[in-house]
């Protein structure tokens, strides 16, 4: 009888020794995994005890608004906290200031691409004048309606007044962005006075044909020539056509090509509404066609039927050849 209790007795102490080790190694194992979370979630955890639990992420923000436009590697700086707020906002899906900064992030990225493309803007309120609706070519579809979302998201959760001016100024530059059919949305009277003094609201003045622009603030946003160029449109649209024809021709003699291409085309359209067909050809014909035509391919059809229209059957196919060859140029680029 004792023997036996003395048998279990070793066989039970045997087996605790083996366990021993293995259970330390669980703990080690928990413990590990533990601090590993831990790391991993640092910003995660901490953003639940911070009493500033935003000024870490305005912060970066500030730092990302700095950064310059032309650097190669400045897109893939906005990576890492776009991915920490939109796992914030994962483990805090009614906190509007989170989606605040999501849809500030994400526009950040958009306006930093269309700080060395203004050329894109200036043609926003061109082509609606010559009734073509259109948003910018280097527009990220995708992540405009991300940035929409998420600043619609924010405004109607509510958010503090200090950062709703901001909210929707990034929404007004947005809806401007997408094209004409989506200014209604950002144009309304109410935002644009809480706007007043901004580069957007003086861009909505324009497209909108009212109020009174400050040109000297879209010279500075812009350039003379595009501040020009957006004056003379303004000046046809409120019915000024002698101020408008005016500009028209001072543009004439720029030297910045884009500007000066559309500023002729515009005139041709004005000899045009008058049934002067042989004006409307004299100055359609100081367009450069190599450059217009990269990034107006409608005009090629007008100004085709205008040449055959007038007789010249000649300069209309050359015409056509050199809009076959351009055509062709480009889509020999993309393949």
């Amino acid at each position: 009888m004792l023997h036996s209790q003395f048998t279990k007795d070793i066989h039970s102490k045997k087996k605790r020794s083996k366990l021993k080790p293995i259970l330390t190694i669980i703990i080690f194992i928990g413990i590990g995994f533990g601090a590993y979370f831990t790391i991993e979630n640092y910003d995660r955890i901490l953003y639940k005890f911070k009493k500033d639990k935003y000024v870490s992420l305005l912060d970066t923000i500030s730092t990302l608004e700095k950064l310059p436009a032309n650097s190669p590697d400045t897109l893939e700086k906005f990576n890492e906290p776009l991915k920490l707020i939109e796992t914030l906002i994962g483990d805090n899906p009614g906190d509007s200031f989170l989606y605040y900064l999501k849809g500030k992030i994400t526009w950040l990225k958009i306006e930093i691409v269309f700080e060395s493309n203004k050329d894109e803007i200036r043609d926003i309120v061109f082509q609606e004048r010559v009734g073509i609706e259109s948003s910018p070519a280097s527009l990220d579809r995708e992540l405009w309606s991300e940035s929409i979302v998420s600043i619609r998201k924010a405004l109607r959760l509510g958010i503090p007044k200090e950062v709703e001016k901001d909210s929707r100024r990034i929404l007004a530059w947005l809806y401007f962005l997408g094209g004409s059919g989506y200014w209604e949305s950002a144009g309304r009277p109410d935002t644009l006075v809480l706007l007043q003094g901004t580069n957007i609201a003086n861009l909505y003045k324009i497209a909108f044909s009212s109020g009174r622009p400050d040109w000297n603030l879209v010279e500075n946003f812009l350039n003379k020539d595009s501040a020009d160029l957006w004056k003379s449109i303004f000046f046809l649209n409120t019915g000024n056509v002698p101020g408008g024809f005016k500009t028209l021709k001072g543009l004439l003699l720029s030297e910045n090509l884009p500007v000066r291409n559309r500023a002729a085309y515009l005139l041709g359209k004005l000899k045009e509404k008058q049934k002067n067909w042989r004006m409307k050809y004299y100055y359609h014909n100081m367009i450069d066609f190599d450059t217009f035509l990269l990034s107006n391919d409608w005009f090629f059809e007008e100004h085709y039927y205008t040449l055959r229209f007038l007789g010249k059957k000649t300069e209309a196919k050359t015409f056509l050849n050199k809009y076959e060859i351009i055509v062709n140029t480009v889509r020999s680029k993309s393949s």
